[in-house]
């Protein structure tokens, strides 16, 4: 535990140290001084500062790129080290807080995804660009700019972040350190010190609207008149108010008279709206009514608290919803009189701005459509699905792609904004596909719906008034935050972005359950683990279709394949796609056998004293499944219907002798079968022994069918260990997809693609922990794949593929097939049949390595040089028979040694 605390605030010093040095370059000496000294006293009096930022971030409230911002960026990166510096001295306090978060709650679990995934998103950027420049021309350009970059620059996507992990660490901060007894006070701190702050806001709102009190010096002039305060545009001024109205309502848990309490809360209510009328913004318009509804829901449930203290929100709500759907409309009707009834007042200045901003009100339906950003921003997305361009990226990849001279779809009709307008996509979910992909999306979605799904049955089941309505402030800001989501980036300034994040944690913490089961903790541990399990999986085919690494990949496809120079980008983003589908599928399917064999106790390889059982605990072996099922994929392949049918009689058998034990001969049957038919209908026939030496037909048809069923087998013998027999097929697999490749048959290569991605989705469960095993299902249907394609490559293409290929490239496992007849059936004299502990990977095991993935990695170094030389020299016959040679006598040799050291 101690490592991990010690890497995770090593971030937090990483990520605001950053912050603080580019702050140095940007920011007056004189506020350096101040923020490094209330980072101190962060330190010193970790709450109270906090509480103190809260108050103070709205007058710094302008967009990133601008100076206005960046004071606020240092302040809190100094008050976060303030604050985890604190927390890491404090060993009581560090070991709750370490507990805490990683105690089992679905808000912090797709909060920790969607971090994960910004990260991930990273990897999408050219970032060698700013490297180079850094290294070139200014060696302090990535500190430099980390605060002044603009939002079409490459640079934002990493600042952009940066910016998002100093909110969510002042939010788990407060997560993490709340306890059952403090947890209240803590939040009604935290909500009054926010509204203090909306308070000042609102103030210097008015006053600046009126022309009574300049806010120039905070920031530029609006060039309409607006309701600005301290925001440089009436926008995120909104975006704040919004989000802020709910927690007006915490009021009602400072006034000790219900009467007093709720006529207060209407006046600021009132305030409130007239400020939102005034900012002409249609999101906050939109998002008004349900937050209003849910503030009256909080006044009216106090009434009828005082008339019965044991009355619960949901009883509440059937009797008293008709007032409350009544009260809003008057509510606003009061706000929307207030803002005309001003402009009979006679003061030029304060008539002037009210006709100014009701002009505007009439006109706001012909402000920049929101729509224009859907088309641009799905073909962006369709550039890098999985985990996007890179964080909030969508400026800078509108620049690069449609705005810029040499753009590449600069003339194309989904080229719909204009400068100025693609800053951001002005829509958080669209801004988060572009940047983050669709694990990003899926991430911010799942995060709302937890949220408003725990806090909804937490009201539903709380009697307790005060946490009722702290429960209600915290949904409807995040109401707001979701419903705004849709017309903006409702994270694009800081202030609003700290405010969301801290009633995200504080959602957590208030619904979070302290009694929870270890198997609560296991299950929730699992979904982490093998979700970032199967990003990790997926991430390799991210960076292949990364644009300007596929460039460099379809401009070496081209050279050596110019006749299709016209189709190399559909080509190759069709390998990479397929590719990272069939790992998906082939992930997923693997993960649901493993639930379903251990929930319903069917295909699970029981510990018995078989001879060849290696594990120490029942695992399933019917890891077949997924791999037969991820080859689905090939159906529409030209040889694709005829491969599956092939095949399946193998599989079939195999599967059969998973779920129960059947007779060797009638296996042998069924492979007999599959091999018949790939020799009958996929023309897998060796119809040379090479050296310009022709055999009959007839012959190479039995040879074939000896040589598919003996492969098929001999997979199955070498499936002893975690990834020995998968890992050895995906050897083979890449290096029969190269001579595919080098032989320009896209058939078979499509069929190699499809078995690679699928042993890819199995090996990360197999290996090395062997959470399942292939089966004689799944390695009866590789063992054909490998014989049956590599007897096609070479069937297809004679003159450019070596008779002596396949066997020198499934040397290994045929030649312990053979080797394993003659020492059971002539040195031992027993049956062929019977399995014993003196197979090659055993003997390994037993005497050299001890340990299970150890074995298979000792195995398939040595190995690999084998099948690297037969793929080098695929198309020499005496090349791949020298290969054959050296490879036996080595094992021999090798065999011998480990056996008489045994028997020593």
């Amino acid at each position: 535990m101690q490592k991990f605390i010690k890497l995770f605030f090593y971030f937090v010093l990483f990520t605001q140290g950053w912050i603080i040095l580019s702050g140095l370059f940007n920011l007056p000496f004189w506020w350096v001084i101040i923020a490094s000294y209330i980072g101190f006293l962060a330190y010193l009096y970790p709450l109270q500062v906090l509480y103190f930022l809260l108050i103070v971030m709205p007058i710094f409230g302008s967009r990133p790129p601008d100076t206005q911002a960046h004071f606020l960026y240092f302040l809190a990166a100094t008050i976060i080290i303030g604050l985890y510096s604190n927390l890491y001295k404090n060993e009581r306090l560090c070991k709750r807080f370490w507990t805490k978060i990683i105690e089992p709650n679905a808000i912090t679990l797709f909060v920790a995804l969607f971090a994960v995934v910004s990260l991930l998103s990273l990897i999408g950027l050219p970032i060698l660009g700013a490297i180079k420049h850094s290294i070139t021309e200014d060696p302090l350009y990535i500190i430099k700019q980390l605060l002044p970059v603009g939002e079409t620059t490459l640079f934002y996507s990493i600042s952009s972040q940066i910016f998002l992990f100093q909110a969510m660490l002042i939010g788990l901060y407060i997560y993490g350190i709340t306890k059952p007894s403090n947890q209240l006070q803590i939040f009604k701190n935290i909500l009054l010190s926010l509204v203090a702050g909306w308070f000042l806001v609102i103030v210097f709102g008015y006053l600046d609207f009126f022309g009574i009190f300049e806010l120039s010096h905070f920031r530029p002039d609006d060039t309409a008149t607006r309701f600005v305060s301290f925001f440089p545009n009436s926008t995120w001024t909104a975006q704040y108010l919004s989000l802020m109205m709910p927690l007006l309502a915490v009021i009602l848990l400072y006034v000790r008279k219900t009467w007093y309490a709720i006529v207060t809360l209407v006046l600021l209510l009132i305030i409130g709206e007239v400020g939102l009328i005034l900012a002409m913004e249609r999101g906050a318009w939109i998002t008004y009514p349900p937050i209003l509804f849910i503030i009256w829901v909080m006044v009216y449930y106090i009434f009828a608290k005082t008339k019965d203290p044991f009355i619960e929100l949901k009883t509440f709500l059937r009797k008293y919803w008709l007032k409350v759907f009544i009260t809003i409309p008057l509510t606003v009707s009061l706000s929307v009189l207030i803002v005309y009834g001003i402009k009979h007042i006679n003061q030029q200045n304060f008539a002037k701005s009210i006709i100014q901003a009701t002009s505007k009100a009439k006109r706001i339906t012909q402000a920049n459509d929101r729509l224009k950003h859907w088309p641009p921003a799905f073909k962006l997305y369709s550039e890098n699905p999985l985990f996007g361009g890179g964080g909030d990226s969508f400026g800078w990849q509108y620049k690069v792609y449609y705005y810029q001279k040499d753009a590449k779809w600069h003339d194309d009709k989904t080229n719909t904004l204009s400068l100025g307008q693609f800053g951001t996509a002005h829509n958080i979910y669209l801004e988060t596909l572009v940047g983050k992909g669709i694990f990003g999306l899926i991430f911010l979605i799942a995060l709302f719906f937890s949220l408003f799904y725990k806090l909804i049955k937490k009201e539903l089941t709380q009697p307790q008034l005060e946490v009722s309505i702290i429960g209600l402030i915290i949904f409807a800001s995040l109401l707001a935050a979701f419903i705004y989501g849709n017309v903006q980036v409702i994270t694009y300034t800081q202030p609003v972005a700290i405010i969301f994040w801290l009633m995200v944690f504080m959602a957590a913490g208030l619904t979070h359950s302290y009694s929870f089961t270890p198997a609560i903790r296991i299950r929730f541990a699992q979904i982490l683990r093998y979700t970032i399990l199967l990003m990790l999986l997926l991430l390799p085919f991210h960076i292949a279709n990364i644009s300007f690494i596929k460039d460099f990949v379809i401009a070496k496809f081209t050279q050596v394949f110019p006749a299709l120079q016209q189709h190399s980008s559909l080509i190759i983003s069709t390998a990479i796609w397929l590719s990272a589908l069939g790992v998906l599928i082939s992930f997923l399917m693997h993960r649901h056998v493993i639930r379903q064999s251990l929930s319903q106790g069917f295909l699970v390889d029981e510990l018995t004293d078989k001879p060849q059982l290696f594990h120490e605990a029942p695992t399933p072996r019917a890891g077949g499944i997924g791999i037969y099922l991820t080859n689905l994929l090939a159906i529409f392949n030209p040889i694709g219907w005829k491969f599956l049918l092939a095949s399946f009689p193998a599989f079939f058998a195999g599967l059969m002798d998973d779920f129960s034990s059947i007779p060797p001969k009638v296996r042998l049957v069924f492979q007999v079968i599959s091999a018949s038919l790939a020799v009958f209908l996929l023309n897998a026939v060796i119809d040379s022994i090479g050296f310009g030496i022709q055999i009959p037909y007839w012959l190479g048809a039995v040879l074939s069918i000896i040589a598919i069923t003996g492969v098929i087998n001999a997979i199955n013998i070498i499936d002893g260990f975690n990834g020995l027999a998968g890992g050895f097929s995906l050897l083979a697999f890449l290096s029969l997809g190269y001579v595919a490749f080098k032989v320009d048959d896209m058939a078979l290569l499509e069929l190699i693609i499809i078995n690679i991605a699928a042993l890819i989705g199995f090996l990360a469960l197999n290996f090395p922990r062997g959470k399942i095993f292939l089966g004689d299902g799944g390695a009866f249907f590789l063992g054909f794949a490998l014989a049956t394609i590599a007897l096609l490559i070479y069937h297809m293409h004679p003159k450019e593929v070596s008779q002596w290929y396949p066997l020198g490239l499934l040397i290994y496992p045929v030649f312990e097939v053979l080797f394993s007849i003659y020492r059971k059936k002539y040195l031992r004299e027993t049956s062929p049949f019977l399995p014993d502990r003196l197979h090659f990977h055993m003997l390994v095991n037993k005497r050299i390595t001890r340990n299970n993935p150890h074995t298979s990695l000792y195995i398939l170094k040595r190995v690999a040089i084998f099948t690297l030389f037969a793929t080098m020299f695929y198309w020499y016959d005496l090349a791949q028979i020298l290969i054959i040679l050296i490879f036996c006598l080595l094992y021999i040799r090798l065999y011998k040694k480990i056996v008489l050291f045994y028997y020593n």
